[in-house]
């Protein structure tokens, strides 16, 4: 299960990268001092070979989004550039973390007593660094208050998600404690713990796989506001 854990978080967590916009050139002038957009020789009325005025299809309502909403809000960016910062970042974390429970239960199964020791110590460092870094990613986004209901939604998936992940560490913490005073005829139960703690894979990489689909969604739908978002605040 801790193995399926590695496996299953490396694929749903991997972060796609928002798509950035293309931007249109600027328009340039001609000889006689007329402006068309760049690559376009402008349109001749066929009399006296004068260009005509250029006309422009944009509403100055629209920011290249292509939804015709005005740019997103601060809390919209910051929703969007925090959840998906933390969300690589956690879900890295995560993996490293269960690699090393799947270690620990190798070791305790084989009654290594030395090895189980060992282990314990790193899951501790690890395990408590993740749940401060958790902690730290829920509370960034819990005082947001997104404007965009899609990033409504994808803030829940992220505190949902950075929860979770804090829990997960915590109970990892606990067993490593509880590791580090037991003897060898004890072994057995510190393996069946880490296995059951390699238990919440599912929940996890479910967790985490919402949250991106949310977020890879939006900055395909927002791409001059996602790289303004990561631009300013990533």
């Amino acid at each position: 299960m801790a193995l399926a854990l590695v496996l299953v978080l490396a694929v749903g967590c991997g972060r796609s990268e928002p798509a950035t916009s293309d931007r249109t050139p600027p328009p340039r002038a001609d000889e006689n001092g007329s402006t068309s957009p760049a690559g376009d020789p402008g349109a001749q009325d066929g009399s006296d070979g004068t260009s005509a005025s250029p006309t422009s299809s944009a509403s100055p309502s629209e920011d290249g989004n292509g939804d015709g909403r005005e740019t997103a809000s601060e809390d919209d960016l910051k929703t969007f550039a925090f959840a998906t910062t933390d969300e690589s970042e956690l879900a890295e974390q995560t993996v490293a973390l269960a690699e090393i429970v799947a270690t620990m239960q190798q070791h305790a199964a084989g009654r290594d007593l030395d090895a189980v020791e060992q282990d314990a110590r790193a899951l501790i460092e690890a395990a408590e660094g993740l749940e401060r870094a958790a902690a730290n990613a829920e509370d960034r986004q819990r005082p947001l208050e997104p404007e965009d209901v899609d990033l409504g939604g994808a803030r829940r998936d992220a505190i949902d998600a950075f929860g979770l992940t804090a829990d997960y560490a915590g109970t990892a913490v606990d067993l490593a404690q509880a590791a580090l005073d037991l003897d060898l005829q004890e072994l057995v139960a510190v393996a069946q713990d880490a296995s059951d703690l390699a238990g919440t894979s599912e929940e996890l990489a479910a967790a985490y796989a919402d949250l991106n689909t949310a977020l890879v969604a939006w900055a395909e739908a927002h791409p001059a506001d996602a790289a303004k978002a990561l631009a300013i605040y990533a």
